[in-house]
């Protein structure tokens, strides 16, 4: 081989070396981004595994004892409906609801004669009220309607009075309207994790209705512990499995990642170990044609 041949291809193995050497490089660094990954999966699963949530203990129907996972519509909602009846609040003292309470439709009757108004949010009230004596059977009926409905019906029946004129009018609930009430408005209040992350940041709290004993004035006072409640922290197993399922599809997606980048920096080690014994070689040869020629010249 020339020395004009062997520097040419000299300095493309030299330019091959350098592709292989940034590749190794890129997939080592892929390598190092899989590891953080590795870490922040692992982080993830041993986080769902041993989180914690609150628990109400009370009874069932047949007096058993149970636990129910806190959330805010269990602690909000009504007795009725198996709630605790209470509220939360944040730290500035603001009601804390996933969304401003919808308006509904009231009945606001004005009479003609005297001018009054009187504002009916019961349709039970109004039926009562305004359709004195009707039968249990045209009750059932109507018992249901809608109060726009029901003015519409009360306006073609026989119990319409002319000397009364009614509207059909809106706004927030009643029960959840105070002059003083403020709303914080955080949608993620139903996520029973927010939940329980924001009650033990103590961001938000629990308030309880009292009424007082002299004055018989309804007020909402904080509740002096979980424990007065009933309530008891817990570890959360509720998504123990699909976070096990997780980890288990992300791991195995990772080990094959890392599967085929072993096996491509594998064969980048020995075309690269090829390539460093080819160069020598090469520049053996540029070395000796070079000593070969300096040797004619000074003879």
């Amino acid at each position: 081989m020339g020395l004009s041949a062997s520097q040419i291809r000299y300095l493309n193995l030299t330019g091959r070396k350098s592709e292989v050497e940034y590749s190794v490089q890129k997939l080592t660094y892929q390598q190092t981004e899989l590891t953080k990954l590795t870490q922040k999966i692992a982080k993830d699963y041993n986080d769902k595994m041993n989180n914690k949530k609150f628990v109400y203990n009370t009874f069932n129907a047949n007096g058993d004892e149970v636990q129910k996972t806190l959330t805010y519509e269990l602690v909000t909602g009504t007795a009725a409906d198996g709630g605790m009846n209470m509220r939360i609040v944040d730290s500035n003292g603001n009601v804390v609801v996933p969304s401003l309470p919808q308006d509904t439709e009231y009945i606001k009757v004005k009479d003609k004669e005297t001018g009054e108004f009187t504002k009916f949010t019961d349709k039970n009230a109004f039926i009562y009220e305004f359709m004195q004596g009707i039968p249990d059977e045209e009750y059932e009926v109507i018992k249901d309607y809608s109060f726009t409905a029901l003015k519409e019906y009360w306006e073609k029946s026989a119990y319409y009075n002319e000397n009364y004129l009614l509207s059909i009018l809106t706004s927030v609930r009643s029960d959840m309207k105070s002059d003083d009430e403020r709303y914080l408005i955080d949608a993620q209040a139903s996520d029973p994790s927010y939940f329980y992350d924001k009650l033990v940041n103590g961001d938000w709290k629990i308030e309880m209705e009292q009424t007082s004993v002299v004055s018989g004035n309804k007020s909402w006072e904080d509740i002096e512990s979980f424990e007065s409640l009933s309530i008891s922290e817990v570890l959360n197993t509720d998504d123990d499995a699909a976070a096990e399922a997780t980890y288990d599809a992300e791991m195995a997606k990772i080990n094959t990642q890392q599967k085929q980048l072993d096996y491509q920096l594998k064969q980048l080690d020995t075309e690269h170990e090829a390539l460093v014994k080819e160069l020598d070689s090469v520049l053996e040869v540029i070395n000796n044609n070079i000593e070969n020629s300096y040797n004619k010249f000074s003879s």
